[in-house]
C-alpha cells in the first residue's frame, strides 16, 4: 500500500492540487461562517442571544426601525432591519426551547389520534405506534436556549462535500485508469498478486487517502468554527439546535456531532469504493469521469423521489447525515418500521463492500493497456469516419463520454423545474386578480376603480365595528361577521396592489410582480448561482479531456506530425462552442418557460424599474434588455470557463487538468452562495 501512496504523493502537482482544495474548503467555510443568512450574520445573531430581556428587544428595534424609515435615514434602516433579523431569529430559538415540552406532547398525541381513528393499519399503524413511544420517552428532556453558534455552522455547510470528493476521484484516476491508459497494467497482472491483492492494495490506499482528506478539510472547518463561534453547550440536549424540536433521539450536542461525522466518514469510503469500481472498468479518464457524473445524476434523481426509500437512501441525502436526525422517519423492511439513520449506515456499508468485491473482480477480467479498448461506450455504436468533424464530435460524445454527461445534466435541470411550484395562495390568487385590472399604465378609469375598493373596505370595516357593539356574545358575533370577514379577505391583496399602483413613477407600468420576483428576485439569483455552479462542473467534465487525453493516449505526437492538427484544434473548439451554447440554454430556458407558465407571459416591452427586485436601474433599460443581459452574462461565464478548461488541459496532464478546473471553476461558485 505503502508503494501505491507513493504513486499519488510523488506528483507534486496533484498534491499541490490536493492541499488547495483544502484551503479553498477553509475560505469557503469562513465566508459561510460570516456571512448573511436569511439577512442576518451568526454574529449578530449571538449578540441578539445574550440580551437579558429579549422580546423588549426586539420591540426596541421595530421602533427605532419605524422612526429611521419615517425620517428617510435609509442607512440606519438597512443595519436595524439585520438587527431585528437577527434578533427574530434568536426570539424563534428561545420560543423553541420553551415551548419543546408541548410540542413534543403534540407530535405524540397526534400519532395517537390517528392510531385511534383506525385509518393506518399494517407498517402505517406499527411506524405511528412506534413514534408516539419514542416521543413520550422523551418527556424528561429539557433543551437549552442558548446560543450554539459552532455546532450550527459545522452542521449547516456542504460545500466541503463536493471537495472531499476530489480526493477519492484522484486516487482513482492516477491509481487505476492513468496506469491502464500507460500500459503498467500490463507489466503488473502477470505477477502472482497482479490482479485482486494489486487492487485490493489501490483501494486500500485510496480510502488512506480519503481519510487523510476528510480529517483535514472537516478538521480545518471544525477549527475555523471554534475560533469564531466556539464549541459552548456541547453536552446540550439535541433538540437544543435550533430546527431538531422533532428529534427522535435522546442525544447530546456532540454526540450528533460524532453522529453526523461518522455518517460522512462512511458516505465518504463508499464514494471512495464506487469511484474505484468505476476505474477499474473504464479505460480512459474520461469514461471514468463521465459515468461518475451520470452516477451523480442518477443519486440527483433518487434524491426527488417520492419512495421513501430511494429518497433516503440516496448519496447525496446519505451525505448529509444530521438532516436525517431532524425527525422521526421509518422505512419498512419487511414490515417492521426501521429507523433511516441505522439503514442509511448499513446501506452504505454494504454498498462499500459490493464495490469492492466487484472493482476486484472487474479488475482482474478487464484487460489492461492500449492494445484493446475496454471502455463503458462498448453498446454504443463505432461508425466509420471519413471527416474530421465526425471523428471529433464521436471522439467528444462518446469516447470521452460526452453525451452522458449532457444527459445527467439535462436530466438534473428537468428535476429541478420539474419540482418548481407556483404560488397558489388565497393571497396571492387575490393579488393576481387586481394585477389584471391594473395592468398597464396608469389611467382615470383605474384610479376610480380603486377609490371605489377603498370605499367597499371602509364600509366593510364600519360594519364590523357596527356588528362588534350589537353582539357582545363572541359567538354570536361570528356567526353574523363571517360574511363580511369573507369579503375582508381580500383587503391585505387590495392594499399590495394599491400601493404598487401608487407608486408608478412616471414611464413605468403596473406589472403582476410574483412572476418577475420567482425569475429575476434574489431567491432567483440564488438558484442561478448553483445552476452556474452545475454548468461550470459539467464544462470541466466534458472538456478536460480535449487536449490531455490526446496525450494521454500517445496521440499528440501524431497529430503535431499531422498537417491538419490546426483543423484539429478548430473543431475541437467548435464542439466547446455547442457545448456552451447548450449549456446556457439549458440553464435560462426552462426557468423562463417554467415561470412564465406558471404566472403570465412576461412584459418584455416594460420598463425594466417597473421591477420592485430591478428599481435601481435607469428607465433606458427593459425587462427584454435585462433578460437578454442575464443570457448574454452567462453565455459569456460559460465560454470563459470553457476557454479556461482547455487552457489547462492543452498544458496540463489528465488528472492534474481535471482537478484543476473543477477548483478553478467551482471556487467562485462556492464562495458566492457562501456569501449570499
Amino acid at each position: 500500500m505503502r508503494g501505491e501512496l507513493r504513486k499519488i504523493t510523488g506528483s507534486q502537482r496533484l498534491c499541490l492540487l490536493l492541499v488547495l482544495a483544502v484551503l479553498c474548503s477553509g475560505v469557503l467555510f469562513a465566508l459561510h461562517a460570516a456571512g448573511d443568512a436569511g439577512g442576518y450574520t451568526v454574529s449578530a445573531l449571538r449578540q441578539a442571544m445574550a440580551q437579558e430581556d429579549l422580546p423588549g428587544y426586539v420591540t426596541g428595534l421595530e421602533d427605532r426601525l419605524d422612526r429611521a424609515s419615517a425620517s428617510g435615514a435609509w442607512t440606519e434602516y438597512d443595519a436595524l432591519r439585520r438587527q431585528l433579523y437577527a434578533a427574530d431569529a434568536a426570539l424563534a430559538r428561545v420560543r423553541q426551547a420553551e415551548e419543546y415540552s408541548s410540542f413534543r406532547a403534540g407530535l405524540a398525541a397526534e400519532s395517537r389520534l390517528k392510531l385511534r381513528m383506525g385509518l393506518f393499519d399494517g407498517f402505517a399503524a406499527r411506524s405511528l405506534e412506534q413514534g408516539a413511544q419514542v416521543y413520550e420517552s422523551l418527556a424528561d428532556v429539557t433543551p437549552r436556549a442558548a446560543f450554539l453558534g459552532g455546532p450550527e455552522v459545522l452542521l449547516s455547510f456542504h460545500l466541503t462535500d463536493a471537495l472531499a470528493l476530489l480526493f477519492p476521484l484522484a486516487a482513482g484516476l492516477t491509481l487505476l485508469t492513468h496506469e491502464r491508459a500507460a500500459g503498467l497494467v500490463n507489466l503488473t497482472r502477470p505477477t502472482r498478486l497482479g490482479r485482486s491483492r494489486a487492487y485490493g492494495r489501490k483501494l486500500m490506499a485510496g480510502a488512506a487517502l480519503s481519510t487523510a482528506g476528510f480529517a483535514l478539510l472537516y478538521g480545518v472547518n471544525a477549527l475555523i468554527a471554534g475560533l469564531l463561534y466556539g464549541f459552548a453547550g456541547l453536552d446540550a440536549p439535541v433538540q437544543s439546535l435550533y430546527g431538531f424540536a422533532a428529534c427522535p433521539y435522546r442525544m447530546t450536542v456532540g454526540e450528533l456531532l460524532a453522529l453526523a461525522a461518522g455518517l460522512k466518514f462512511l458516505w465518504l469510503l463508499c464514494c471512495t469504493a464506487l469511484i474505484f469500481l468505476l476505474c477499474a472498468r473504464a479505460s480512459n479518464t474520461a469514461a471514468a469521469v463521465g459515468c461518475a457524473a451520470v452516477c451523480g445524476g442518477i443519486a440527483a434523481l433518487m434524491a426527488g423521489s417520492t419512495q421513501l426509500w430511494l429518497r433516503n437512501l440516496s448519496l447525496w441525502q446519505l451525505a448529509d447525515g444530521q438532516a436525517l436526525c431532524r425527525e422521526a422517519v421509518y422505512l419498512n423492511l419487511l414490515g417492521s418500521p426501521s429507523d433511516r439513520v441505522l439503514c442509511g449506515a448499513i446501506f452504505l456499508l454494504v454498498l462499500a463492500l459490493a464495490a469492492g468485491i466487484g472493482g476486484a473482480a472487474l479488475y482482474a477480467q478487464t484487460p489492461g493497456g492500449s492494445g484493446k479498448r475496454v471502455a463503458f461506450t462498448w453498446s454504443l455504436p463505432r461508425p466509420r469516419h471519413t471527416c474530421l468533424a465526425g471523428h471529433e464530435l464521436y471522439k467528444a460524445l462518446i469516447s470521452r463520454c460526452g453525451l452522458w454527461v449532457l444527459l445527467a445534466f439535462f436530466a438534473v435541470i428537468a428535476l429541478l423545474y420539474g419540482r418548481f411550484s407556483p404560488e397558489r395562495s388565497e393571497f396571492e390568487v387575490y393579488y393576481r386578480n387586481y394585477s389584471e385590472i391594473l395592468s398597464g399604465a396608469p389611467s382615470q378609469e383605474k384610479d376610480d376603480y380603486l377609490a371605489s375598493e377603498l370605499a367597499r373596505f371602509d364600509g366593510l370595516n364600519e360594519q364590523l365595528a357596527e356588528l362588534a357593539q350589537q353582539y357582545p356574545d363572541a359567538a354570536a358575533f361570528d356567526r353574523e361577521a363571517e360574511p363580511i370577514r369573507n369579503q375582508l379577505r381580500m383587503e391585505d391583496a387590495f392594499h399590495l396592489a394599491q400601493n404598487q399602483y401608487r407608486a408608478l413613477r412616471p414611464g413605468q407600468v403596473y406589472l403582476y410582480q410574483t412572476g418577475y420576483q420567482r425569475l429575476l428576485g434574489a431567491d432567483a439569483l440564488r438558484q442561478d448561482v448553483l445552476e452556474l455552479g452545475g454548468a461550470f462542473l459539467a464544462v470541466a467534465l466534458l472538456l478536460f479531456g480535449s487536449f490531455a487525453g490526446e496525450r494521454e493516449s500517445g496521440v499528440e505526437a501524431l497529430l503535431t506530425a499531422s498537417p491538419r492538427r490546426k483543423s484539429v484544434v478548430q473543431w475541437k473548439c467548435v464542439i466547446a462552442g455547442g457545448y456552451v451554447l447548450l449549456l446556457t440554454l439549458a440553464l435560462w430556458l426552462p426557468g423562463l418557460l417554467t415561470v412564465q407558465g406558471a404566472y403570465g407571459p412576461l412584459d418584455m416591452a416594460a420598463q425594466a424599474n417597473s421591477v420592485q427586485c430591478l428599481s435601481a436601474l435607469s428607465a433606458d433599460w427593459t425587462v427584454g434588455g435585462v433578460v437578454l443581459a442575464l443570457l448574454a452574462s452567462r453565455l459569456l461565464l460559460l465560454a470563459a470557463s470553457a476557454a479556461t478548461v482547455m487552457l489547462l488541459s492543452r498544458r496540463c496532464a489528465v488528472v492534474p487538468a481535471l482537478l484543476l478546473s473543477l477548483l478553478l471553476l467551482l471556487l467562485p461558485v462556492g464562495a458566492a452562495y457562501a456569501w449570499m
